[in-house]
């Protein structure tokens, strides 16, 4: 799917103009095709454009929930999982994420209805669906007076504010640990990003603040060289 996808860049100007995709090349590498007709165990070969491969060496990233965005079919339901994901990093029980709906509606693309009261009807529909990230919302409405009749009020803007659920808290956690781990990752001899965990990286989410350090790592294979788990871990 991202191979046949085009990105097109343009200047408000006009001036710049570029058309590109997200992945240059990709390949699919079967050597032991009669012992794995399947494909099981076969390696997949991505190259990204350069664009993104800077931004990933650059450390512009984060980890998000892409099971719950790529099953996700509502489009605003999606970007605010995305948003909260990239943005929400400070999320903790007593803070909120605020975004006015003017900004929420230009930033996202959507503008479904004529009147703004319409668009927050139905922000405020998606926000009540999204119960695993969002805890609970409250919305400032702010008023103008009609700009052709001169008489009464209409909606302008309103202001969003929203506060998470416990995991989405944690999930958050564990995304910024990984994220400060990158600039201590280690690389073995085949220049594989390697962390060897220690004891005190299996204490439990529940036992406190001293959460697992594991729990952002992924087991790629074992190896007689760590001394406590048997395996290399790295980053998801």
């Amino acid at each position: 799917m991202l191979s046949k996808t085009k990105i097109h860049l343009k200047s408000e100007n006009g001036d710049d103009d570029l058309v590109f995709s997200p992945i240059s090349d990709f390949g699919f590498f079967n050597k032991d095709k009669r012992a794995d007709p399947q494909g099981s165990r076969a390696t997949i070969y991505i190259k990204f454009n350069s664009l993104i491969s800077k931004s990933i060496l650059a450390k512009k990233w984060r980890q998000i929930n892409y099971e719950s965005v790529i099953e996700e079919r509502n489009y605003l339901s999606r970007r605010l999982r995305k948003m909260l994901g990239l943005k929400f990093t400070y999320a903790s029980p007593s803070r909120s994420f605020n975004i006015n709906l003017s900004t929420l509606i230009e930033n996202s693309g959507i503008s479904l209805y004529e009147r703004m009261s319409d668009n927050l009807k139905y922000v405020d529909r998606v926000l009540a669906s999204m119960t695993d990230l969002i805890a609970r919302f409250a919305i400032e409405k702010k008023f103008t007076v009609h700009p052709l009749t001169k008489k009464g009020r209409v909606l302008a803007d309103a202001k969003i504010i929203l506060w998470p659920t416990k995991s989405f808290v944690q999930m958050q956690i564990e995304n910024n640990i990984h994220h400060s781990k990158l600039d201590d990752a280690k690389l073995d001899n085949e220049g594989n990003v390697q962390i060897e965990p220690v004891r005190g990286d299996f204490d439990s989410w529940r036992r406190g603040p001293a959460m697992s350090k594991v729990a952002h790592c992924r087991i790629v294979k074992k190896s007689r060289e760590t001394r406590n788990s048997g395996y290399v871990l790295i980053p998801r």
